[in-house]
């Protein structure tokens, strides 16, 4: 695990192979009281933290299993937990999540890879919270910025004195923003990106991405642009006669699905074939172009390359 002190009270974290192991970056901010934020490092390294640093208060950001596997370490360890607003019952409920996110036809093998690789079992000691929401620890105020579409409670943490912006899932990565389960939303995702675009950080901390510093509106325009062009992709596709299973094979978040095998690959097309729903969905309502009128010409005017 890496370890970076931002400023005097924020420390961001970033485990090894965070993909992989469906862990992910977060924060410890210090203060009149201590604050851990999306600390999903893995069982071992997540129990030595809590243990190390004696939290007051665990929050995750939303409720993928790379953001939210270590709530279950936090009870017992005297910190307490925190779950966004709306996302109780698939952090409470194993059933209610396994229906939520599996899906055909690789819904037996997530079903096995969440219980009994991952270990997911849910978690029911918790409060919730919502961008009413502010912790004020004397040295540093954290506030919570509700930021859905990728998730339904997807939430951010910002520190408006500093100005800093911890993003956790949005994609600012080469491959772009994720909106796989049915439960995510395009038009919410963008939107959320327009209005944290707005708020003008100077610093964006993510869950995946590590830190941005410099550019940060192209950062924006570069993730709100990859909607238009996989929109364009899925829409030429079809005027052209494809089919949405040729289109959803050629990728429209993970390419190269031919290089994975067995149950791996179902899992991936599922998602594609999620995203591509998501698309047609918006496709009937006119396309992005009529939902976010010029949105397109300033997104290409400032993005960045990947």
């Amino acid at each position: 695990m890496k370890r970076l002190k931002i400023t005097e009270h924020i420390e961001y974290l970033r485990p090894e192979n965070e993909i992989g192991r469906f862990l992910c970056s977060g924060m410890i901010v210090s203060g009149s009281g201590k604050v851990f934020f999306d600390t999903n490092f893995g069982e071992i390294a997540t129990r030595e933290l809590l243990a190390a640093e004696k939290p007051d208060f665990a929050l995750m950001s939303h409720y993928h299993l790379d953001h939210s596997l270590w709530a279950g370490f936090v009870c017992g360890s005297g910190a307490e937990l925190f779950v966004p607003s709306g996302e109780e019952d698939y952090v409470a409920k194993t059933d209610f999540f396994l229906e939520m996110t599996g899906l055909a036809p690789s819904s037996e093998f997530w079903k096995q890879f969440v219980l009994k690789t991952l270990k997911f079992r849910g978690c029911r000691e918790f409060r919730t919270y919502d961008g009413s929401f502010t912790l004020d620890l004397k040295k540093t105020k954290m506030h919570f910025i509700p930021a859905p579409g990728h998730s339904p409670g997807h939430t951010t943490a910002y520190f408006p004195k500093e100005k800093i912006l911890f993003t956790s899932d949005l994609g600012f990565g080469p491959f772009g923003p994720w909106y796989g389960f049915r439960d995510c939303d395009i038009c919410l995702y963008v939107e959320s990106l327009l209005s944290l675009k707005a708020i003008k950080p100077k610093l964006l901390l993510t869950g995946h991405d590590g830190l941005f510093n410099e550019n940060i509106d192209g950062i924006f325009d570069r993730c709100v642009e990859a909607f238009f062009l996989r929109e364009d992709m899925i829409r030429a596709g079809l005027e052209k006669g494809r089919s949405k299973d040729s289109i959803v094979e050629e990728g429209i978040y993970f390419k190269n699905k031919e290089k994975a095998r067995g149950p791996l690959k179902g899992m991936l097309v599922s998602w594609d074939s999620v995203m591509f729903d998501h698309h047609l969905a918006v496709l009937d309502q006119g396309g992005l172009d009529s939902l976010f009128p010029g949105m397109r010409r300033k997104a290409q005017s400032g993005a960045i390359p990947s």
